[in-house]
């Protein structure tokens, strides 16, 4: 007899723990988060359906107390009130209302990415507090292939394509094959209800534009376009291990070294090394010197990696400085850099000015000129700007200009940018040649980020 779809996507779960690496033979005790959505609703659901008796489940929801009372809190009621029902135990956090918020303005994060760092704490305090052998997440293919356009508009390399993983440490998502569609047809079959997020809606949040603009024009105009997007995905899975595997080997190769603050490495054998693990060495030279999670843009060590290091033999970007010392390769914290962040330079003619951490270069060029602006490798033509102006962090109370004369804060741009702690980093260039004097640009790609460049 043919299986029910229920039963069919039971078993696509089953087949998904499996392919996480999860043993149902042998005791051990299960965690699924849910947070009253279809998604995670329809783990937990299936969870209980397939595990054997000696598996123990138990879920957890987090309250962020980030939206209206009565639906935050109304969303970790229902998880655990469906748990219940099910029988299986549910740990709720809650956590205090603004502590996000807080965080998101102490770190320099996104609302966000705030978000997600606190719901992870309190993963992390379940894991340790219930003994959890392994946590169950529900990201589905449909979440996946958003993860990929978006990271593929941020200009993601082999690593950030390969998508989101099966496993990571001790967190599982089974669901990971499965289509939201069917996600909500299993639960309509079983007349189970979930829970729908209000915020799914908001457009400013580039996910949600992601899901709700560019997906359903894609799946209008290019039918397959999923399929094909998830077999890059794996491509760039495999190419990435590949490259993981040669960038250790280049290590020795290379006498990458540590040496007091700096990591070093043997120049000559550097640039015997193919371009791709230059670049790949380089980056891990600053991972292992960085203080914080900075962004370095890939055309800084792009062009660092290529075989004509610069004549200047040193150059910095994001805090970190390269340089060749002799036979040496040396890759470390930028010296002498302030702990003050903020900076306003006033640029009065061509020539070469100091802004917080980027040398920037000022230069006229074309007919009717333009001004433009570089640093790490980076350019910004700006055709109205006229000198004097000021190449300054930002301000409370930024805004800039949009179409139709609308205004937007500098502090949502920086947001919509994921800027986490660089949001003090990032140049703003502002007009002294006209009323209010208002911002002309918001420089972030040297840094590894976009621009915002206001149109006269």
């Amino acid at each position: 007899m043919a299986l029910s779809f229920v039963d069919l996507f039971d078993s696509r779960v089953a087949e998904g723990l499996a392919s996480c690496g999860v043993d149902l033979s042998s005791p051990l005790t299960l965690g699924a988060a849910v947070s009253g959505g279809a998604d995670s609703v329809s783990l937990v659901t299936a969870l209980m359906h397939v595990l054997p008796p000696s598996v123990r489940l138990i879920a957890v929801t987090v309250n962020h107390n980030l939206r209206k009372e009565a639906e935050t809190a109304g969303d970790a009621d229902f998880v655990e009130s469906y748990c219940a029902s099910l029988g299986v135990s549910c740990a709720r956090y809650d956590i205090p209302r603004g502590q996000i918020l807080e965080a998101a303005r102490q770190g320099g994060l996104s609302l966000e990415e705030a978000a997600r760092n606190a719901r992870y704490d309190c993963f992390s305090l379940f894991i340790a507090n219930s003994s959890i052998s392994a946590l169950a997440l529900a990201h589905n293919r449909n979440d996946q292939l958003e993860t990929l356009l978006m990271r593929f508009l941020a200009g993601g390399g082999t690593e950030s394509l390969s998508g989101i993983r099966e496993r990571r440490d001790c967190y599982v998502r089974p669901l990971l094959g499965i289509s939201r569609a069917d996600i909500e047809r299993y639960l309509a079959e079983q007349g189970i209800a979930w829970r729908t997020d209000s915020t799914n809606a908001d457009n400013a949040l580039l996910r949600n534009r992601v899901r709700n603009v560019l997906v359903p024009s894609l799946d209008e105009s290019f039918p397959g376009w999923g399929k094909a997007l998830l077999s890059l995905s794996c491509k760039m899975r495999d190419d990435g291990e590949f490259l993981t595997r040669e960038l250790e080997a280049a290590k020795p190769r290379c006498r990458f070294r540590r040496e007091g603050s700096r990591i070093v490495m043997d120049a000559a054998s550097f640039f015997r090394e193919m371009r791709a693990i230059r670049v790949r060495l380089l980056y891990a030279a600053a991972d292992a010197v960085s203080e914080s999670p900075f962004r370095i843009p890939y055309s800084f060590f792009s062009r660092l990696a290529g075989r004509g290091f610069p004549e200047s033999r040193q150059e910095s970007c994001s805090g970190i400085q390269v340089c060749v010392e002799g036979d040496s390769l040396r890759v470390g914290r930028e010296e002498g850099k302030p702990s003050d962040r903020g900076f306003c330079v006033l640029v009065r003619g061509e020539g070469r000015y100091r802004a917080g951490e980027l040398d920037v270069s000022v230069r006229r060029e074309g007919q009717p000129a333009s001004i433009v602006l570089e640093a790490c490798g980076d350019s910004l033509s700006l055709p109205s700007l006229t000198f004097p102006f000021l190449i300054r962090s930002r301000q409370p109370g930024d805004n800039v200009r949009e179409a139709g004369n609308s205004f937007r804060s500098v502090a949502s741009v920086l947001d919509g940018w994921k800027c986490a702690g660089r949001k003090d980093d990032i140049p703003l260039v502002q007009r002294l040649d006209q009323p209010g004097q208002p911002l002309a640009a918001v420089w972030g790609s040297p840094l590894g980020f976009k621009n915002w460049v206001v149109k006269y």
